[in-house]
């Protein structure tokens, strides 16, 4: 009778290994099922780097980087420098992204994008940095992302750009520092750090600015720092750019 039984259980083990995998994801149970996907799914796809253009007269943008993925969803970091052409200041009011599909149609955007200093000098720059999650459904559909960036028509404010400043990443930050080497306290400064591999390819950038309250006495130095991004970490051959400045009324 054992061996009866026995023959039989090793039939079923036979047929259950020639089952199909769809067969046999039948007599899993749920939780299982939903593992094991989860996990078939946990590769992050690089996608290739769309164009960066400028939708607006009188500002060129002179370098540009997107990194695009996917993982659960799409995401994409923007980074681009926009250079002012014109011959007189540019004042921002705001600034917008759009991500196009190649045919040019709207997939997309971002109305409320990071880009400083608000005012921009002629020959000078000013720089965007976004980071877009859940964007769009494929990645593989976008082709440019459109930087907009609204002009003010009456500024009230004036920049000038101090020349105290560096920028450098160190364990797994992106530092910038303003030193004021004057002999009066700075208020109402901001600073820009860029990060570049050897090639001249943007890495990753850190944008500040204090407030008209907050100030850095004679002979001090202010210290900034953000977590560098993944595709920026371990970066032996970057390369750092600062840019600081201060407002007046």
């Amino acid at each position: 009778m054992k061996k009866a039984i026995l023959a039989v259980l090793f039939c079923l083990m036979l047929t259950a290994g020639a089952a199909s995998a769809d067969t046999m994801d039948v007599l899993k149970p749920v939780w299982l099922l939903a593992l094991e996907e989860a996990q078939a799914g946990d590769e992050t796809v690089v996608y290739p780097e769309p164009q960066i253009i400028s939708a607006t007269e009188g500002l060129e943008v002179v370098r540009g980087t997107v990194y695009m993925s996917k993982h659960y969803s799409a995401e994409a970091y923007v980074y681009a420098e926009l250079k002012n052409t014109g011959d007189t200041p540019f004042y921002v009011n705001g600034t917008t992204l759009g991500v196009l599909g190649a045919d040019g149609q709207r997939l997309s955007g971002r109305e409320y994008a990071d880009s400083k200093p608000g005012v921009i000098m002629p020959g000078e720059s000013a720089f965007v940095t976004e980071w877009l999650y859940d964007f769009v459904d494929d990645p593989g559909r976008v082709h440019t992302i459109e930087v907009n960036v609204e002009r003010s028509q009456h500024g009230y404010r004036s920049i000038e750009m101090l020349p105290d400043a560096r920028a450098y990443a160190e364990d797994g930050y992106l530092y910038a520092e303003v030193h004021n080497a004057s002999d009066k306290p700075v208020f109402d400064a901001g600073v820009t750090a860029v990060m570049l591999d050897a090639g001249g390819k943007i890495l990753d950038i850190l944008q500040v600015e204090t407030y008209a309250n907050v100030g850095a006495a004679p002979g001090s130095t202010l210290v900034f720092r953000k977590r560098l991004e993944g595709h920026a970490m371990n970066r032996p051959d970057a390369v750092f750019e600062a840019y600081a400045y201060v407002y007046h009324d």
